[in-house]
């Protein structure tokens, strides 16, 4: 049997700013919404200076869309819940 994919969503955020709180609620339920489908992950840039690094993430929040742990997307900037 093939596995199946992991889907994994990165919440690149900071405290500090607001773009980041505006779309954490949008997040949380969408890893509600889509719990055992995929894994959502929401990462402190201020904490993890290194993987923002890795992803070039030169302005938050940044989604990082990754399958199998390749990266397959990513958005910046705060979307509403329909984007």
């Amino acid at each position: 049997p093939v596995a199946p994919k992991q889907l994994v969503l990165v919440h690149l955020s900071a405290p500090w700013c607001g773009p980041s709180r505006k779309v954490a609620p949008v997040l949380e339920r969408l890893a509600l919404d889509f719990a055992g489908r995929v894994k959502v992950v929401k990462v402190n840039v201020d904490s993890s200076p290194e993987l923002a690094q890795r992803y070039r993430a030169t302005s938050i929040p940044m989604l990082l869309f990754l399958c199998d742990s390749q990266l397959v997307d990513t958005v910046v900037g705060a979307h509403d819940a329909a984007a």
